[in-house]
């Protein structure tokens, strides 16, 4: 039984409390937007350690194929629940640049219909727990920290984030250099 972390597009869909005219094991439709699968029925996930062990290297895979440094949101959810939606998970290849985590960590959602994908959001947005946020200043420091280890190349990363990131440590060398 694995975690599995899928990225959503706008955390607000998760949060809050459910219309009034929602019946009492229902969900909201909005959450069903993050788990549009493509046109072969699949969809990204990554596989967390049940300890969170590579979640920042898994979230820092997923900011490197961003054009911008930004607020990461996402939802884990257990495997079991993509076993009982009827939906199959795969080894796939992702997008990340990050080669090693994407071969070790990166799965597809197969096989995922609309009442698949319903069935799956369902149990997912009922686990009841709010959504996680890393904030960009925190995927700032994990890009960083990606790059110092060797998990991702500079030149890999966007211009737009290299930029960023080499003006964040510029200011940290001006403050260090003022400092002393």
């Amino acid at each position: 039984m694995a975690l599995l972390l899928r990225k959503l597009g706008r955390r607000s869909d998760w949060m809050g409390d459910a219309p009034s005219w929602l019946a009492d094991r229902d969900a909201p439709g909005p959450p069903l937007n993050d788990f549009i699968p493509d046109e072969q029925g699949k969809l990204s996930v990554w596989e967390v350690e049940r300890d969170n062990s590579n979640l920042s290297r898994i979230v820092a895979a997923i900011a490197a194929t961003r054009q911008d440094i930004s607020n990461i949101d996402y939802v884990l959810f257990d495997s079991r629940a993509v076993r009982a939606a009827g939906v199959g998970l795969v080894t796939g290849p992702g997008q990340s640049p990050d080669h090693a985590a994407k071969q070790k960590w990166h799965r597809d959602l197969a096989e995922l219909s609309a009442k698949r994908a319903a069935r799956l959001v369902w149990r997912v947005f009922h686990r009841g727990t709010r959504p996680p946020r890393v904030s960009k200043k925190e995927v700032s420091e994990l890009l960083r920290k990606a790059v110092d280890e060797g998990w991702l190349q500079f030149d890999d990363l966007q211009p737009n984030v290299k930029k960023k990131l080499q003006r964040a440590a510029s200011a940290v060398a001006a403050n260090g250099a003022e400092g002393h």
